[in-house]
């Protein structure tokens, strides 16, 4: 289970070409493919394609298959996600996948939308029913990314990526940002800007849901607070006022609560406690072990042993 950029950032496929912490330009490479790889995008991303295809899948079924020359703008959310290399060619050695993601900080995204959009617009908008938009890389637009790639590896050059000062950060916003009126120009048909309220609208409201419905994926507080699209304390304080409670609280108590009912299930699915532990969210299994022992006063293996009875 991946939180992506956050949890990308570390993978050898994947080069850093610039991170401010909230907007990111990444590059990733793959000598073999990935199958299904289930996903948090926290933060919307136009996908550039250079060899290869990749095929995405929402939860509730929605799919889409990029490829070399094609571009994705793709809304957070959770994704089943599969990379595919390009086909050899006959006698040579195989080629790998290659793309750029661009992901937007939310405060570039709304500098954005502002100036386009009329507030009496906003009143008409509503959530969007695609959670991709295919683009074709128009001459304007391909020229437009590539400018990006030539300036973030020139200044990976002098220093860190990760570590731009404020000049090569102000530069890399107004990039980002071109690349979306560049997006706007070539392709009105997209009504970009609505597209983007419509996506802030949704999230927005949708913490509640969100949580109940992805408490039992691996994931740290401070990842859905950027699934949810907010600041880790606005997370927090939106938090409390829907469940009147900390996300640490509330999180431990859903995940041993399922696991126990896993765990429970008379003549139940052949489950092992290192399974039950992942399923519920947990990566380290003696945390888990230790946590529900804490709740129950009993051992995941002792409520295991009694549902099977």
């Amino acid at each position: 289970m991946l939180s992506i950029p956050f949890r990308l950032l570390d993978l050898d496929a994947v080069q850093t070409l610039y991170s401010d912490g909230e907007s990111f330009v990444l590059k990733k490479t793959l000598h073999a493919p990935t199958f299904n790889r289930s996903s948090f995008v926290a933060k919307n991303v136009l996908s550039v394609i250079q060899s290869g295809q990749q095929q995405l899948v929402t939860d509730e079924g929605q799919q889409t298959t990029i490829r070399a020359g094609e571009a994705c703008f793709i809304v957070r959310g959770n994704y089943t996600i599969t990379d595919l290399l390009p086909k050899s060619p006959k006698g040579g050695s195989a080629l790998p996948f290659e793309s750029y993601l661009f992901f937007f900080d939310h405060a570039l995204v709304d500098d954005f939308i502002a100036p386009t959009l009329l507030d009496e617009a906003r009143q008409n908008i509503h959530p969007p029913t695609k959670a991709f938009l295919k683009i074709p890389m128009q001459p304007l637009l391909a020229s437009v990314v590539q400018s990006i790639i030539q300036i973030t590896q020139h200044y990976s050059s002098l220093m860190s990526p990760s570590m731009p000062n404020n000049h090569q950060k102000a530069l890399l916003q107004l990039k980002l940002k071109e690349l979306l009126l560049t997006l706007q120009l070539e392709q009105p048909q997209l009504h970009l800007p609505k597209y983007f309220t419509s996506i802030n609208l949704k999230k927005s409201q949708n913490l509640k849901q969100f949580l109940e419905a992805h408490f039992d994926k691996p994931l740290r507080v401070e990842d859905y607070a950027h699934l949810t699209g907010r600041s880790i304390s606005s997370f927090r304080r939106d938090f409390k006022r829907f469940f009147n409670t900390t996300p640490q609280k509330w999180l431990i108590e859903k995940r041993l609560e399922k696991a126990y009912q896993l765990l429970a299930q008379p003549n139940g699915r052949s489950l092992n406690i290192t399974h039950t532990a992942y399923e519920v969210g947990y990566d380290n299994l003696s945390h888990f072990v230790k946590a529900f022992k804490s709740k129950y006063a009993a051992t995941p293996s002792e409520v295991l042993g009694m549902g099977r009875k």
